[in-house]
């Protein structure tokens, strides 16, 4: 059983090293999520957790939903997906693995310590590491509400994550449109060069 804050990041960092998950996967993260005021009291824990997860991250394992209490490995569909947290900037998308990036999204990030919540916003779309902002069809930007700001999110509410946890090998968050929670590999190669070029 997962008893304290110490063993469920242990859980975490090893099913994420080994891209694996296992049976008390979901009650580690959970542990975190219910017991988050009491491990991160006050901004200083807060503002160091945000540090933590400045990285690329690789994505392996998700519940799906809010409903789901099992972790489980991403769509085939996705050979490769990944999300960056660099500065002010929030990039995710997807290729055949890390050298080769086919589909990224550049988005601004709005991050709110108080609550740990990153709310997100697609500033630029990127094809093989380069900028195609200009060459995307009118219809999906505004699908994908290309260049709003989170105040123009008027009658549903833009895309957010709550940061969980980070460490070493792990990144954790619960996103608010699905409900679901994720978990990340930390990459030990920063991923920029090939997934947003100009950066």
């Amino acid at each position: 059983k997962v008893a304290t804050y110490e063993d469920a990041l242990r859980l975490i960092d090893e099913c994420a090293a080994a891209e694996k998950t296992c049976d008390q996967l979901y009650d580690a993260v959970r542990l975190i999520e219910k017991d988050a005021v009491k491990i991160y009291p006050d901004m200083a824990d807060k503002e160091a957790l945000w540090e933590r997860a400045q990285g690329t991250f690789k994505f392996i394992l998700s519940t799906g939903n809010a409903k789901t209490r099992a972790f489980h490995p991403p769509s085939y569909l996705f050979p490769f997906a990944y999300a960056m947290i660099h500065g002010e900037h929030f990039g995710n998308g997807f290729g055949l693995n890390e050298n080769w990036i086919w589909i990224s999204v550049l988005q601004k990030h709005y991050f709110n310590p108080k609550i740990r919540q990153m709310v997100v916003t697609v500033q630029d779309i990127y094809v093989n590491g380069n900028k195609a902002t200009d060459r995307i069809p009118d219809y999906f930007k505004n699908a994908i509400n290309l260049g709003k700001t989170p105040e123009d999110f008027v009658d549903q509410r833009p895309p957010a994550f709550c940061i969980l946890a980070a460490t070493e090998n792990a990144l954790v968050a619960r996103g608010n449109q699905s409900g679901s929670l994720a978990i990340w590999r930390r990459l030990s190669k920063d991923i920029k060069p090939v997934a947003y070029r100009d950066l």
